[in-house]
This record gives structure tokens, C-alpha cells and sequence, in this order.
């Protein structure tokens, strides 16, 4: 049976656990940890977005569906790539009062700050949280990984059953696959821009 909706998920649940009677009540909560391990662990392209924020003394409120920085770029014209730096090195090398063409960033909390004080919009690209598929139905790492999304789902119901030995089984498959989708998805982003030797090896 082809796995596209979380309806489909849950009732392959249940297939995979030996149709277990007492996997039903606990699917749900499945779902939802197999979805905070895999926003922890995952990094992959199809995760990034995004988006125009207006800063305010030249500070932003990070989305409500963030999980990590790619790229942070005030919009002037040409635009400008901010670097990252810790709070007490952006304390140091810049006056933060003063506002202006922003050189570098930091990430205290929730707020991204700029330094000096960005008064033009922000472009931040980020890693999104994976939608969440009790509110979605779907999202694109079903449709794209659906064996990883059943495996993470039962190693989670191994762990609540304590079924030691098929959740050992379980939690290497999970890591294997997001080992290897993060490998490719790194291999992904080089493009074009790969080049490889007379050994073979990539450079």
C-alpha cells in the first residue's frame, strides 16, 4: 500500500507492528516524535525557504517554523551578504547603537540582530520545520521519504512498548537514512560545481 497521508501512515503503523491492538492509541504521539527527531537531525534542501523580514533598531523575530540559518542578506542594492558572529564579537567590533549598512548578525533566543542597525528588509534563509502532518494531511518528506517516515514512526512505538530489540533494529535504520539523505542533499548542493579527479574523487 502506497504511504501519501498521514491516515495512510497511521493505518501502516498498525500493519508494521504486528497489527497490534494498543498501537492505535499511541500513533499519534508516534508521529509527533518521529517529527522532533527529524527536524533535530534532518538538513536537507527541500527544508529551505524563504523569507522578507522588516527589522525593528535592527532586530527580527526568527519564524515561528525555524530551525537553522542558510543565508542572511540585507536588501540593498547590491545586496548584502551578513556574516555571523557571536553576541560578545559583534559587541566588540561594532557600536550596536548606530544604525546603517549592516556588516555581520547574531542569534540570541528568538531575534536575529543585525550590527550596524540593518534599517532595510532582511532576507533570511532558513531551514523550515517539516510541516507538521497532523495539521497537513501530507507534506513533502512523506511523499519523498516515506520509508524513513514509517521507520522513525516505529522506532517511537518500539520505545513506548519497550520492545528493546526491534527498537535497536529501528533506531540504525533511521540514522542510516537520514545519514544518507543528508549526504546526498550535501553532494546535491554542489551541482555543477563538483569536479572529479582521475582517482575519482571529488573535489
Amino acid at each position: 500500500m502506497a504511504i501519501t497521508t498521514y491516515a495512510e501512515l497511521q493505518t501502516a503503523l498498525t500493519d508494521w507492528a504486528d497489527d497490534r491492538g494498543d498501537v492505535s492509541a499511541i500513533e499519534s504521539e508516534a508521529v509527533q516524535f518521529a517529527e522532533t527527531r527529524l527536524n533535530r537531525e534532518l538538513r536537507c534542501r527541500e527544508m529551505l525557504t524563504s523569507t522578507d523580514l522588516t527589522p525593528s533598531s535592527g532586530a527580527v523575530t526568527l519564524p515561528a517554523d525555524f530551525l537553522g540559518i542558510y543565508a542572511v542578506i540585507e536588501k540593498t542594492t547590491p545586496r548584502r551578504v551578513l556574516q555571523f558572529m557571536g553576541k560578545e564579537a559583534i559587541e566588540t567590533k561594532f557600536d550596536t547603537t548606530v544604525s546603517g549598512l549592516a556588516c555581520a548578525y547574531t542569534v540570541v533566543g528568538d531575534t536575529l540582530s543585525t550590527a550596524p542597525r540593518a534599517t532595510n528588509d532582511i532576507e533570511l534563509t532558513y531551514y523550515q520545520k517539516i510541516p507538521s502532518l497532523e495539521a497537513n494531511s501530507t507534506n513533502w518528506l512523506l511523499t519523498d521519504h516515506p520509508d524513513l517516515y514509517l521507520e522513525a514512526c516505529q522506532l517511537e512505538v518500539y520505545r513506548y512498548l519497550k520492545m528493546d530489540a526491534d527498537l535497536s533494529i529501528s533506531a540504525e535504520r533511521v540514522a542510516r537514512m537520514i545519514d544518507q539523505i543528508n549526504a546526498s542533499e550535501d553532494y546535491g548542493f554542489l551541482g555543477a560545481a563538483a569536479k572529479t579527479n582521475n582517482a575519482g574523487l571529488v573535489f
